[in-house]
């Protein structure tokens, strides 16, 4: 599918930054680009759905896919969630912002989430997730799926 719109504010004012250089056949060939308007960043044509699901499938071994994940992979997702918690919260804190809302781009089955919402339950949590195996257990921390 070819994009002519940003996916985020959808404006038109789209500028070519780069090839894109993932290593995965699905990004080959595929262009890296940055709306004006917002900001983001996301690869001219997107990927065909199929080819999205595919590369989920394949990620990280059993990251994703709705495949259980060895102990030490949990282990790693966890520490790694708490860890950039805890340095939000460092920062926020010493900014004095107060956050009532949480939009998470590729959250996965949410580690991140899991331990945010744990420490700000009253957080609007909100994601992205192009991989449909993994939004059973963000709907089960109440993360809502944009």
């Amino acid at each position: 599918m070819i994009i002519d719109i940003c996916p985020v504010c959808e404006s038109n004012d789209i500028e070519i930054l780069a090839d894109y250089r993932g290593i995965h056949k699905t990004f080959s060939g595929l262009k890296r680009v940055q709306c004006r308007t917002c900001g983001m960043n996301f690869t001219y044509p997107l990927p065909a759905e199929s080819d999205l699901i595919a590369y989920n499938a394949s990620y990280f071994g059993s990251a994703h896919g709705g495949k259980t994940q060895s102990i030490v992979a949990i282990s790693f997702f966890s520490g790694i969630a708490r860890l950039r918690a805890a340095q939000l919260k460092i920062y926020f804190v010493k900014l004095n912002i107060m956050v009532s809302s949480v939009l998470e781009i590729g959250p996965g089955s949410g580690y991140f989430a899991h331990n945010w919402l744990e420490e700000n339950p009253k957080t609007r949590y909100m994601a992205i997730e192009t991989d449909s195996s993994c939004h059973a257990s963000l709907h089960e921390l109440d993360v809502e799926l944009v």
